[in-house]
């Protein structure tokens, strides 16, 4: 068990109870496990009545509390939350808190102050609203018509930042003739809880829902006792519930003259059914008793057995002087064994388990009275009248002798007077079962880890945990109050606890807890913005290369990266939190001090926002309109006006001689548009001249709005934006090579600048033109000067050049001949006749015959 309160947030789970040493047991509870819908928290782990009593299950064994405010006889009732970390208790009169002033009660209520106005309070938790109980009390009514009152009303833990405090609004009058005692069961939802009283001075119960908003009607349910009409005055009266809620005890007595009943109950209806009377003449000496209280009991955890316990007590007649008078107390405890719902099997299994006595008290009243309280670790706690030190039974869900009850062990140092706490049984309805709780399930490297091991009788524990911890980290593997997790791996951790019961049982389990990483290291802050800021101005304070997902807290409550701040101050980063949700202390502090001057006022432009020139534009000319205060421009600059060149994004700013700067001017953009460009390329051979062609050019521009082509020695056909077919014209094959075929393109950018006139000669590919045009040579000249065949003029021979001719006449003779062949050819005067040729280019050679008339 740990060894000290845990007052983090803390998570549980349901623990099964495993005896290992008991066969019995082991299957009984195996079949029981799986129909367990709730563990128990540590709602119930805090006491709190009598004069300042108070007990504390925070520990093993519990340990005795010395900060109670309470002094009472009567009613009280404590609550803690899921970790045991104690809530508010009270004594029906105010509502204590631990870290607040008590708040009075009283006066909602309508009851009358004072010790013994409040007859019982019990607390409820609210079935919609995990942050809200209801405070049940019986008190005496003011109101002479009625008996006593049961009435609720809530406690909102939301409220006094979280200290809690009464909803004033919430007072309900459940019933106005009630009996002094009132009790809490289950609902079979396991979520809302049935409010159980009894009517005064009847054997009518009554039961109602407590809920949200409002509680609903009363169930009665008459029982038919034959002690209805029995007075109520001058006896103890006792309402007690089993922890399943599905059985109720209820017991009186007078002199002479006791009765204990047990009722079955209907969780879904709230009725109760089934009555048993456990009338018992026994007692430790009836020749010398003068009166029979059964003044309490108690059920075990399982709800199977029922402790009962009664105190016999004698006035001496003779041994005294008249003025004087003493009680001789005895009481007795009684197990019942209730798992068969017969009143003959029930009254035969009673067995004496503890015989006290005589004890001698002096007083006339029967003030020697003991009362008894299950508690959340699964024994039972006994109390007797001015005494401080407490009895326990350490293992009730044993039979006779073997519940091990210990008369006297625990000292309170404060007495208890004759009433425990009035504790809600729903709160130990699995105190038989053994348990684990984390503070947390999954906890940061730089958080301390706190186990606990609870219920079901369990006294020592033994921990191990995989994987192992390094041997840095020093534990108690006993108790594991404390591990800090700052030297521990990231990653999942399963503790395995071992524990023993004086019952001679051992329970096993597993609890798992995953270690979270913490941020790392983080750069410290730093501050942006003006230089020296004035009214008006900001100041950025940024984190350096922030991490993706973390949270920044400041001390302004920003949670982002970069902050911006307006006022003087010191502003610090006081954590960091990664995306696991762990973070880290920072502390860093910047201070802001902004001077209390008024900034000037922001320049107004008087040039464009967009200015737009052309490449090649060696400036730009921007203005602002100044107020006298000194413009200031981002690019160091200083005047109203101011050349720039290139392209980019300017504004200005005022400043005053304090150093006080105004807000940025509307930003002027200068772009620098390109000049056009726009390309050709020919896709396949150029023009072969001597021929008409149609060709396909691709054109490639950049920058242009408009173009205008000029075509010379050819036509344009078609034209897009991405190609230009021109029909080229046949032209000379023997002019000077293509001086008279190009395309010129002239054009401006959008906004109206030219680039450079393209200009485009469509120059063949020789080879191209060799293939796509072969040598044709004829073989009839007539020089006869008529324009018409008066040469040797051989076809596409400007591709094939040079051309080499060699003509022979019919002798053998060489008549002509040339390495470059210009068609030419006659050149002088010969005779008719037929001629011989032999004609090469390029590696080829052609020979025939030519007539020349």
């Amino acid at each position: 068990m740990i060894g000290m309160p845990i007052f983090d947030l803390w998570i549980h789970e349901l623990m099964g109870r495993v005896p290992l040493q008991k066969g019995a047991r082991l299957a009984l509870l195996l079949f029981i496990l799986p129909f367990l819908a709730y563990s128990q928290n540590k709602e119930a782990n805090n006491w709190y009545w009598g004069n300042k009593a108070g007990l504390t299950f925070n520990f093993s064994p519990p340990k005795p509390l010395l900060d109670s405010k309470i002094f009472t006889g009567w009613s009280c009732a404590a609550i803690s939350d899921s970790t045991g970390r104690l809530l508010f208790y009270t004594d029906g009169d105010s509502l204590f808190r631990p870290y607040a002033s008590s708040v009075p009660i009283i006066k909602w209520l309508g009851s009358n102050p004072g010790n013994g106005s409040k007859l019982a309070s019990l607390i409820i938790p609210d079935s919609k609203n995990r942050n809200k109980y209801w405070l049940g009390v019986v008190f005496s009514s003011i109101n002479p018509k009625h008996r006593n009152v049961l009435a609720t009303i809530s406690v909102d833990m939301q409220k006094d930042l979280g200290n809690g405090n009464v909803d004033t609004t919430s007072f309900k009058r459940v019933d106005s003739l009630a009996s002094s005692t009132a009790s809490v069961m289950q609902h079979i939802d396991g979520n809302r809880n049935w409010l159980i009283g009894r009517r005064f001075g009847t054997d009518t119960l009554f039961a109602t829902l407590v809920d949200t908003i409002v509680h609903s009607t009363l169930v009665f349910s008459k029982t038919y006792s034959p002690y209805s009409d029995y007075p109520e005055v001058g006896t103890a009266q006792v309402c007690k519930t089993s922890p399943n809620s599905e059985i109720l005890f209820w017991g009186w007595g007078e002199k002479g003259t006791r009765c204990n009943q047990l009722l079955k109950f209907n969780r879904q209806t709230g009725k109760f059914f089934g009555l048993i009377h456990l009338v018992d003449s026994v007692s430790l000496n009836p020749r010398h008793v003068d009166n029979i209280f059964p003044v309490d009991a108690a059920f075990s955890p399982d709800s199977r057995y029922l402790y009962t316990v009664e105190n016999s007590y004698k006035y001496p007649r003779d041994s005294l002087p008249s003025n004087q008078t003493f009680n001789r107390i005895f009481f007795t405890i009684r197990q019942y064994d209730l798992s068969v719902w017969d009143s003959a099997t029930i009254k035969n299994s009673a067995k004496v388990v503890f015989k006290s006595g005589p004890f001698q008290f002096f007083g006339p009243n029967g003030v020697g009275s003991m009362t008894c309280q299950l508690g959340p670790d699964g024994k039972i706690y006994f109390l007797e009248n001015n005494q401080t030190i407490l009895s326990v039974m350490h293992c009730p869900g044993s039979l006779g002798p073997n519940v091990q009850f210990k008369f006297r062990q625990i000292n309170l140092q404060r007495k208890g007077y004759f009433r425990m706490p009035t504790l809600n049984q729903t709160f130990v309805r699995n105190a038989g079962i053994f348990q684990l709780q984390a503070n947390k399930r999954s906890i940061c490297q730089n958080d301390t880890l706190e186990l606990s091991g609870y219920g079901a009788g369990a006294e020592r524990f033994q921990w191990s945990v995989s994987p192992a911890f390094p041997a840095s980290v020093k534990l108690d593997t006993l108790t594991w109050q404390k591990i800090p997790t700052r030297q521990l791996a990231p990653g999942t951790y399963t503790f395995s606890c071992r524990a023993f019961s004086r019952c001679g049982d051992v329970f096993e389990k597993t609890i798992s807890v995953e270690i979270k990483p913490i941020p790392g290291p983080t750069q410290s802050p730093r501050r942006g913005g003006v230089s020296t800021p004035c009214l008006g101005d900001s100041v950025f304070l940024f984190v350096p290369n922030p991490q993706q997902g973390y949270q920044y807290y400041w001390s302004n409550g920003d949670t982002t990266a970069t902050i911006v701040v307006k006022e003087s101050g010191k502003y610090s980063l006081d954590s960091v939190s990664n995306s696991f949700g762990c973070g880290i202390k920072v502390g860093d502090t910047i201070a802001v001090v902004i001077k209390n001057i008024l900034v000037p006022e922001v320049p107004v432009l008087a040039s464009p926002q967009l200015v737009e020139v052309c490449a090649g534009v060696q400036s730009s000319t921007l203005k602002v309109q100044s107020t006298g205060s000194s413009v200031v421009w981002n690019t160091g600059q200083t005047g109203d006006s101011v050349s720039v060149s290139g392209a980019g994004k300017y504004w200005a700013i005022h400043q005053i001689e304090e150093g006080c700067t105004s807000g940025a001017s509307d930003t002027i953009t200068v772009v620098v548009e390109p000049l056009p460009v726009v390309q050709l390329v020919a896709s396949d051979n150029g023009h072969c001249l001597g021929n008409e062609e149609t060709k396909e050019y691709k054109v490639i521009s950049q920058n242009v709005k408009v173009k205008s082509i000029e075509i010379e020695g050819g036509e344009v056909v078609e034209e897009t934006d991405s190609t230009l077919t021109i029909h080229w014209f046949e032209g000379t094959q023997t002019q000077a090579p293509w001086e008279d075929f190009n395309i010129k393109i002239k054009s401006q950018n959008r906004l109206g600048c030219a680039g450079a006139d393209l200009v485009f000669s469509p120059v063949p590919n020789p080879e191209a033109c060799r293939e796509l045009y072969p040598l044709f040579i004829p073989n009839l000249v007539t020089a006869n000067n008529d324009n018409h065949n008066d040469r040797w003029e051989m076809g596409n021979v400007l591709y094939h050049q040079p051309v080499s001719v060699r003509i022979y006449n019919r002798w053998g003779q060489t008549v002509f001949e040339t390495d470059s062949y210009q068609n030419n050819w006659p050149t002088t005067s010969l005779s008719s006749g037929t001629y011989f040729y032999r004609v090469t280019s390029f590696g080829k050679e052609w020979k025939g015959w030519m007539t020349l008339n």
